[in-house]
């Protein structure tokens, strides 16, 4: 018996959104050792078919292309540093790394391209694999950790051949390539990879909606609370999930004032927060104004369809799918072998762009809990009113756009709940194919290429 896993085909080059989508963040130089200058890094603005190291993109591989390189650098006279010059066994090798990404579905290594040139002998890459915390290669059995810097690399054609047997217990994946020369005259170049993993099952929609939007919203929706009530006796624990005029699930407690006896609010109460408590390090007498400013997070649920469903709190965001739209491409999405005797590309056919529209509903008992929501949404998506999201699931991209700002609600999910909505488009990519198909290449003046059926 053998389990399902949905294909993913997934490119890490060597562009500056390639750190913002995988890692978070931008990023003013390549991770590059031993230092920034002692590797070259080239971007591209357009990638153009033919175009060499002094055009807008660059051949990998022979038929590839990249829109960032690295490289090693020239010296005052335009030859290449060799690694001798350089003295790489005092200094350390030249090394350049691609985005980290994660994916916490996945169950299963499949393929990679190392996206590469070597164009002499004199002028080689050598890889490891990073798996978020130590480097690995390609011990002639398995993949072990690397402890050796002279002699613990994997050759391109050892690093394809088995990459498969990589464990699935590795969620998180970069490849490292060291960069090699011996001759003035070559340089290696290095432009990232593509790879091939299996994703356990629980479809596409599921991750984007679900997954992604709904669990980033849970994370990162964090809208402030003022309450503001008297006590009826002694106080030594504030819980405002409990229920009575105001039920929230608090994430943090910011400022606290006795406004009875500090009416302009010049001398905040000290105390400490664990959820869902806050304790004030002395108690509050009874018969005190207490005001508490602190954020919540607001229930997110997501609807597939339009029955009404019972919201399990308030404040909520409801999200319902409206219109779903699907375009399919023509062209594959591709891991290839162009060294293979005959080369061979292993393609994921049928991949669809799919646009859901989300009807985006905030209800909340109070109206101004309703104002502060959507503003936090508001700032969420940005300026732009656009927000692009990488899956934890499965490291690929969800963009989430507006289409229709917040509006008061006039029909509503419930009596007593003031509403406000909202459309969001969100746009993903669907794998229509769950395994890979071999498609033989064949050479053309040393280009490798497809051959037509």
């Amino acid at each position: 018996m053998a389990r399902r896993l949905r294909t993913v085909i997934q490119t890490l080059d060597l562009v500056p959104d390639a750190w913002v989508h995988f890692e978070g963040a931008t990023v003013g130089a390549m991770p590059r050792t031993p230092s920034d200058d002692d590797v070259v890094w080239d971007v591209a603005s357009v990638t153009s078919p033919g175009a060499d190291s002094s055009g807008a993109g660059w051949h990998m591989r022979q038929d590839g292309l990249a829109q960032g390189r690295a490289t090693l650098p020239q010296d005052a006279v335009s030859d290449y540093i060799t690694d001798a010059v350089f003295d790489v066994v005092s200094n350390g090798h030249r090394t350049v790394r691609t985005p980290i990404m994660s994916a916490a579905g996945l169950r299963g290594w499949l393929r990679i391209e190392p996206l590469y040139l070597e164009p002499d002998a004199a002028a080689t890459v050598t890889f490891r694999i990073h798996d978020g915390t130590d480097d690995l290669y390609w011990d002639g059995a398995a993949w072990s950790v690397a402890s050796d810097e002279a002699t613990h690399w994997t050759t391109p054609a050892a690093l394809i051949a088995n990459f498969a047997s990589l464990s699935s217990g590795v969620r998180s994946f970069a490849l490292v390539a060291r960069l090699s020369t011996t001759d003035v005259d070559y340089t290696p170049s290095f432009g990232g990879c593509v790879v091939a993993y299996g994703l356990r099952d629980d479809g596409d929609d599921t991750d984007a909606l679900l997954r992604t939007l709904r669990r980033k919203l849970l994370d990162e929706i964090r809208p402030s609370l003022v309450a503001e009530w008297t006590t009826t006796a002694s106080t030594a624990v504030v819980d405002v999930s409990d229920g009575g005029e105001w039920a929230y699930q608090l994430t943090d407690v910011l400022a606290a004032y006795n406004l009875t006896d500090d009416p302009l609010e010049l001398a905040p109460l000290s105390g400490s927060f664990v959820s869902p408590d806050w304790t004030p390090d002395t108690p509050i007498d009874a018969a005190k104004r207490v005001r508490l400013e602190g954020e919540y997070s607001p229930d997110v649920v997501l609807q597939r369809h339009r029955d009404v469903v019972a919201l399990e709190r308030l404040p909520s965001i409801v999200l319902t799918v409206g219109d779903v739209e699907r375009s399919r491409t023509s062209i594959p999405a591709e891991v290839r072998d162009i060294d293979a005797s005959p080369p061979v590309t292993y393609q994921l056919g049928g991949i669809a762009t799919v646009e859901a529209d989300l009807v985006v509903t905030v209800g909340a008992e109070l109206g101004s809990d309703v104002s502060r929501i959507t503003a936090a949404l508001n700032a969420w998506l940005g300026g732009s009113g656009y927000r692009r999201l990488v899956s934890p699931e499965s490291a690929r991209a969800v963009a989430v756009q507006e289409v229709e700002g917040f509006r008061r609600a006039v029909d509503r999910l419930g009596s007593g709940i003031s509403e406000a909505r909202a459309t969001w488009r969100v746009t993903y990519h669907e794998s229509g194919a769950d395994s890979l198909a071999a498609v033989t290449m064949t050479r053309a003046g040393g280009i490798a290429i497809q051959i037509e059926e």
